[in-house]
């Protein structure tokens, strides 16, 4: 049995299948708030786009640490 800790982002899974669709699903709801005539729903749109860059720039590199 492996004792390593499931790796996460933010308590999000860097499973490669796990943050693909964690991913698209951030991008989807960032977008649709960015959208928002609110000013506030904009923001918290683009705060999530950020944290979905991040989440994926986490995801790369454990998949390359994983790949070695």
């Amino acid at each position: 049995m492996n004792s390593d800790p499931a790796p996460f982002f933010n308590g999000l899974s860097l499973q490669p299948v796990d943050a693909l669709k964690n991913i698209s699903s951030l991008i989807e709801a960032g977008c649709l708030l960015t959208a928002s005539t609110s000013t506030e729903h904009e923001e918290i749109g683009d705060i999530i786009i950020w944290l979905a860059r991040d989440y994926a720039n986490a995801a790369h590199a454990y998949a390359l640490e994983v790949a070695k």
